[in-house]
Parts: C-alpha cells; sequence; structure tokens
C-alpha cells in the first residue's frame, strides 16, 4: 500500500530587482571639455557661450563624440597603469549611436548627424584639438563632445559641448542629471527585464539628448542667413538705362489669342 501526502506547496515570494546602479566612475570637469572656467546651467539645460548671432552656421552637419577612460578590467596592452591614461574616444552602443543618429531627422536645417569611435581619429587617446582636427577632415561643420559629470551621489549625469569645427569656437555647453526622484512609470509594453525607467543612467542619457536637440533649435534660431555674394538677376530703371519718369507701356491683345 502506498500512502501519498497532499499538503500546501509553500514558494518563496519573487522579490524585485534593485534599480541599476548610477555611474560611479571618473567624471569629466569643464578643463577636460577644454573650458578656462566653470559654467553655471540648470542641472538639465544648456548655456550659449557665443551669444554673437552667427551667419551663415546653418545648414550644418553635426559629429558626437562620447570620452570615457579606460576600464582596467578590459584593458589588455597596459591594465597595470590604465587608471594613468586620459579620456578616449569611446565607441557607443549601437541602440546608442542610432538614438542619436535620429535626434534631429525632424531639423531641416541640420543635414546629418555622425556619431565617431574609437577609429574616426588617429589615435583613439587624441587630445581635443585633434579630435576636431578630425571632425573637420570629414567635413562636418558642428562637433559635441560630451561624458560624465559629477553629480551627487546615487545620480548620473552628462555634460559636453559644441564646437564649431572650422574655427575651434566654443559654441554652447550642454549637461544634465537624473536621480531616484526622476524615476518614471514603466511603459505598458516592456518587458519584465527592462528596468529603462528606474535607470539613472539612462534617464540621464536620454535628457542629455533633449537638451542637445533644444541647443541646436537656439542657435539655428539665432543664425543669420549667408551674405549672397553672386549678383541678383534683377535690374533697376538705372541699370536698364531707362528714364526715372518712363512710363511703363501695357499691350493688351484686342482678340482672343489663338484665333
Amino acid at each position: 500500500m502506498t500512502l501519498v501526502f497532499i499538503g500546501p506547496a509553500f514558494t518563496g515570494c519573487e522579490r524585485p530587482e534593485p534599480p541599476p546602479v548610477a555611474y560611479a566612475g571618473p567624471t569629466l570637469a569643464c578643463g577636460d571639455l577644454g573650458l578656462a572656467r566653470t559654467v553655471e546651467a540648470q542641472p538639465n539645460g544648456y548655456v550659449v557661450l557665443d551669444e554673437t548671432p552667427s551667419q551663415g552656421r546653418f545648414p550644418a552637419r553635426l559629429a558626437v563624440v562620447r570620452l570615457d577612460k579606460p576600464n582596467p578590467l578590459f584593458v589588455c596592452d597596459d591594465p597595470l597603469f590604465a587608471a594613468e591614461r586620459g579620456w578616449e574616444i569611446a565607441t557607443l552602443k549601437e541602440e546608442e549611436a542610432t538614438i542619436w543618429n535620429t535626434l534631429l531627422k525632424t531639423v531641416p536645417r541640420v543635414q546629418a548627424v555622425a556619431v565617431m569611435d574609437r577609429s574616426a581619429t588617429v589615435s583613439p587617446d587624441c587630445d581635443l584639438k585633434q579630435v576636431i582636427e578630425s571632425v573637420r577632415r570629414l567635413g562636418t561643420e558642428l562637433c559635441l563632445i560630451y561624458g560624465p559629470r559629477m553629480v551627487p551621489d546615487d545620480c548620473a549625469g552628462l555634460a559636453g559641448v559644441i564646437v564649431d569645427a572650422a574655427t575651434g569656437q566654443y559654441v554652447a555647453y550642454v549637461q544634465s542629471q537624473a536621480g531616484a526622484i526622476d524615476f518614471e512609470p514603466p511603459r505598458p509594453d516592456r518587458s519584465k527585464y527592462d528596468r529603462s525607467h528606474q535607470d539613472v543612467n539612462y534617464l540621464a542619457a536620454r535628457r542629455f539628448e533633449r537638451q542637445v536637440r533644444n541647443c541646436v533649435l537656439d542657435l539655428i534660431g539665432r543664425d543669420q542667413p549667408p551674405v549672397v555674394t553672386q549678383p541678383s538677376p534683377w535690374r533697376d530703371s538705372q541699370e536698364l538705362r531707362l528714364p526715372p519718369d518712363s512710363v511703363p507701356v501695357y499691350i493688351v491683345p484686342n482678340h482672343r489669342m489663338g484665333e
């Protein structure tokens, strides 16, 4: 005889996963971006550094360059001295690069957005002047150089500058910040493994992109049309050698055309 005991089954409760950890690595200072002084801006905002109205800056193309410091765990050539290495051009993930490529797609005055990677320059650890020179050789008028910035604990932030590649002039400063208070409601169609609505790094990146878009639209509004050097096809009375008091003559047909 076989005895079968039927009792309640106890299952453990599934614990919710904690939010992704905020970036805690090296951060860019204003000096790392080539700025001579600290720029005061809103946590999520931008500052136009050159308020003089530009002339003929747009339409233009924009190059995007992200700076990062190598992680000692993933440096094969010299892991012991990775901490002493400076900022290098990072290669963005495909999904991040796609967001930049489509950020200004509906702005007619922006012809294209090109995301540069480690292979776009002579060396990935080149300085800012060499980065801008590489952008200039590509025929791109504007360059966005950005990276992580200093923010309070458990927050994430980005900061960057927009540079005129032709002159090397710094045009604008942009920054963003996100913390736990900025968590967003999850999308109804999201995967249960998608924690982006609670990822301060993700939220800071999306805020930074929105501020860059707003800044570019502001720069377009400040831009003046270029000076036209080609002579106008129109001629006034002096150029046509007509008397200034001449009376125009109108010829009106007295019958239907085609008869």
